[in-house]
């Protein structure tokens, strides 16, 4: 983007965020939504937040059915071309406004039990680049439950999911 009428060179600024680039990001997320929809049909939003560069981190609702799901659709993601890239996928119900990252926050790790909702996953960004780092890791939550009733976890012990 500039403003000079003859550019000598088009290009936009890359850097610590927000630059540039972040208001094509966000273009990307918006436009690309209908198209996910296509092959994950129960994706509700997606937020490519800023602070990640769109490519470190992505939060995604669905509208949950059977336990699994949700490692369902971290896999679909994976699967769509340059969502390959994607290190980290939060997944969180339909009534999680993703565009909020406070209350991404607030739901994620308050309900979250790491033995269960997080996955580590050697994908295509396995080999070390620059910075070194080789995982992918997801992570999934909230799951619904009363304040006052405390889910059991005695299901655990058996390795159902």
């Amino acid at each position: 983007m500039t403003h000079r009428r003859n550019p000598i060179y088009a290009t936009t600024i890359v850097g610590k965020p927000p630059m540039e680039d972040a208001w094509m990001g966000k273009a990307v997320e918006r436009i690309f939504l209908p198209l996910m929809r296509v092959t994950i049909p129960e994706l509700v939003d997606v937020n490519l937040p800023v602070e990640g560069i769109f490519h470190n981190l992505m939060i995604v609702s669905i509208k949950k059915s059977y336990p699994g799901q949700a490692r369902k659709v971290m896999n679909a993601i994976w699967s769509l071309g340059q969502a390959m890239f994607t290190k980290c996928i939060i997944v969180v119900d339909e009534d999680v406004n993703v565009q909020d990252i406070a209350e991404v926050t607030l739901k994620a790790l308050n309900h979250i039990d790491p033995e269960r909702d997080i996955q580590f996953t050697l994908g295509p960004v396995d080999t070390p680049p620059a910075n070194g780092h080789r995982r992918v890791s997801t992570a999934r939550g909230p799951m619904k439950f009363s304040w006052t009733k405390r889910p059991r976890r005695s299901w655990i012990k058996n390795g159902r999911n």
